[in-house]
């Protein structure tokens, strides 16, 4: 998280592409109770127990949007950005296919740094309002 003194780095970036990554769900028979406790969490995968020697195993969709900043790619999650600005729960297919037809060619990012010090970009509040107007317009 950001200081209150530290100035919010912001970048210009090109937009190359959009991509869907749908949600997972797992199931596993015959574990022991403990070695559900042994599986970490990585990736964004969520480990539950479920009794009886089964756990599950299930991961979120992702909207991933693809940019370029000074020559390499980076990916942005935008699916929880996307959900706030729309007021929507659920990015449905055809609300999917309004969002990756109103992209725009040039977005605005803030780089940013979590909890455990890990620096990412996420789309700026303005620019992720400016496009979610155009979205509801069309």
């Amino acid at each position: 998280m950001k200081s209150a003194s530290e100035a919010p780095t912001l970048v210009k970036a090109k937009t190359l592409s959009m991509q869907y990554v749908p949600a997972e769900i797992d199931y596993e028979y015959g574990v022991k109770r403990h070695e559900i406790y042994k599986r970490c969490i990585k990736g964004g995968r969520r480990v539950i127990g479920g009794g009886n020697g089964q756990y599950v195993t299930s991961t979120y969709s992702h909207f991933i949007l693809k940019v370029q900043i000074e020559g390499s790619e980076i990916e942005i999650w935008t699916e929880r950005t996307f959900k706030e600005e729309l007021g929507r729960k659920r990015l449905t297919a055809k609300l999917r296919e309004q969002i990756e037809s109103t992209m725009p060619k040039n977005v605005e990012l803030e780089k940013c740094i979590s909890a455990r010090g890990t620096e990412y970009w996420t789309l700026t509040s303005e620019t992720a309002r400016q496009w979610a107007k155009i979205i509801k317009s069309s």
